[in-house]
């Protein structure tokens, strides 16, 4: 199964972006843990199958689920997933295989189990209860909302009845309210900016169309500053082997011309030895002449 989800091309691309395990305690070593391409199995073999942490195999010998869960967590706090994302699309740009002409950008909401990075609060468009289109025919218009000037009206009638009324409070003036207003510079600003946008765009794809960019072309470029930067690295290697090798060459030469001066000296002192040689024999020849013949 192992080879079957995880070939060993791949492995020697993601093992070195898994985090490095402590030295184990060789007093307290426990169980010995189990080898990460086997647990990456397991991780790979419940994203694919659909099952359950807990009803993973264990004649598969990936561990427990809880291991391969644990493991996982682990993983994606250190930024494995994403280093290893990003390895594998600079691969597929080396070779070719990634077109990047047009892209389309995309987006959802999900729900963050574990939490999330809290954001800031996002204005409101328009009040709870009222849809856009009533609110923008009360922005337009001008009017004030039907329930304004109803308590200084309930309180002159309450006036005239001879009833104790509170002191009138006073009208609200007509248009809108701060919150209103508020909303409604908000929108103004961001469909200012979204025109901006598009302008941006517009700009981009009529300067990308009169240039002839091409994205193939800007990679080939890419990867052929790559090659040559390879290739000036090579050749400073060779000239660092070629000044070496001529270094030697030297040192050899020099070895040579010791070892001939040391057969120089060998031959000057094999004379010398010949005619000291020479010497004692002449030595040894006139002491015998010049002893008495009787003398035994």
């Amino acid at each position: 199964m192992s080879q079957a989800l995880i070939d060993d091309d791949l492995w020697t691309r993601i093992e070195p972006l898994l985090p490095k395990r402590r030295p184990r305690n060789r007093q307290h070593a426990g169980r010995k843990p189990i080898p990460d391409r086997a647990v990456l199995t397991g991780i790979l073999f419940v994203l694919r199958s659909g099952i359950p942490w807990k009803m993973l195999p264990k004649g598969m010998g990936c561990g427990s689920g809880s291991t391969c869960w644990r493991r996982l967590v682990r993983w994606q706090r250190a930024g494995v997933w994403k280093r290893l994302h990003r390895a594998l699309l600079t691969e597929l740009r080396r070779r070719g295989r990634l077109d990047l002409a047009r892209a389309v950008v995309d987006s959802a909401s999900l729900r963050a189990l574990r939490g999330g990075k809290k954001l800031d609060r996002t204005l409101p468009i328009a009040g709870r209860g009222e849809t856009s289109c009533s609110y923008r025919r009360q922005r337009d218009s001008g009017c004030r909302a039907p329930h304004v000037g109803e308590p200084a009206r309930r309180d002159a009638a309450a006036a005239a009845r001879g009833r104790h009324s509170a002191v009138a409070r006073p009208a609200r003036p007509a248009g809108e309210s701060t919150a209103e207003k508020d909303r409604v510079a908000f929108i103004k600003k961001q469909d200012k900016l979204i025109a901006e946008l598009k302008e941006q765009l517009i700009l981009a794809r009529q300067r990308s169309s009169s240039e002839g960019f091409d994205q193939r072309r800007a990679d080939n470029d890419q990867r052929t500053a790559g090659l040559k930067a390879e290739l000036s690295r090579l050749q400073e290697q060779l000239d660092k082997q070629q000044g070496s090798i001529q270094s030697q060459e030297s040192d050899f030469s020099t070895l040579q011309e010791q070892l001939k001066d040391a057969q120089e000296r060998a031959g000057l002192l094999e004379k010398v030895i010949q005619q000291r040689d020479t010497q004692i024999a002449d030595l040894e020849k006139q002491l015998n002449e010049s002893l008495p013949t009787g003398i035994e």
